[in-house]
């Protein structure tokens, strides 16, 4: 390599073709090249010596064991029921735990992380005039969304009211629903979050109508709510 390299620089052609840094970035190019394989023989020295070391003080299987009861923990967790809020608040002889970030200063942590960009860029805060005309009907759209809290009120005070077991098609009778889908989906949760029993093996339907007149048939699961058991969660 290092004859090649002479006799593309003894070359007439190679003062044309390459200037003086690239000439010299190749009379050189040999020995960074040896440099550099010697800094990854000493990495890979110190890498194998700090294997030999960890095997033979026993952390691996120290590290194995933790690795195995984590495994046992997490497939634990993984059998609770966490649609439950009394399981999720339920109070465990746990401690907090941080995950070590080493890699980076402690200040670096705390810091706030400066953009890239260093020009100064003003905040515009001045007022500008818009016709709500020119306003696309998806921005008012978007106001007419279900208010769940409300929702939550309203079938809490109607199934006080009724004092027994109300099914999702029952229900949408009752309180005739003005966003279909998110007020099931709603109800549902709220059975899963109480631990009611939400059976997707047997069907109901539910037959609505929409603004313009059309009739939508709803394929639900059997379920059935009772405010006793609604009461008493924190609904979030």
């Amino acid at each position: 390599m290092s004859e090649r390299l002479r006799v593309i620089l003894s070359h007439p052609s190679a003062s044309n073709a390459l200037n003086r840094l690239q000439r010299h970035d190749l009379r050189w190019l040999v020995k960074r090249l040896v440099d550099e394989s010697q800094t990854v023989l000493q990495a890979r020295a110190r890498s194998e010596r700090d294997v030999r070391g960890f095997m033979k003080t026993g952390l691996a299987a120290e590290h194995h064991r933790v690795g195995h009861l984590l495994n046992e923990f997490l497939n634990l967790a993984l059998k609770l029921d966490w649609q439950r809020q009394m399981i999720r608040k339920q109070e465990v002889p746990l401690p907090a735990v941080g995950v070590a970030v080493t890699g980076v200063p402690a200040i670096e942590r705390l810091r706030f992380k400066e953009v890239d960009d260093e020009a100064e860029q003003t905040l515009d805060l001045s007022n500008h005039a818009t016709d709500l005309t020119q306003i696309g009907d998806d921005f008012w759209d978007a106001f007419n969304g279900l208010d769940r809290e409300a929702l939550i009120q309203q079938t809490l005070q109607l199934l006080a009211k009724e004092n027994r077991p109300v099914g999702l098609a029952e229900l949408a009778a009752l309180l005739p629903p003005a966003h279909d889908l998110e007020t099931f989906a709603v109800w549902i949760g709220m059975a899963r979050e109480a631990g009611i029993e939400v059976i997707d093996s047997q069907r109901e339907f539910a037959e609505l109508s929409d603004g313009e007149g059309r009739r939508w048939r709803f394929n639900l699961p059997t379920t059935g709510l009772e405010s006793q058991a609604l009461m008493d969660i924190d609904w979030e």
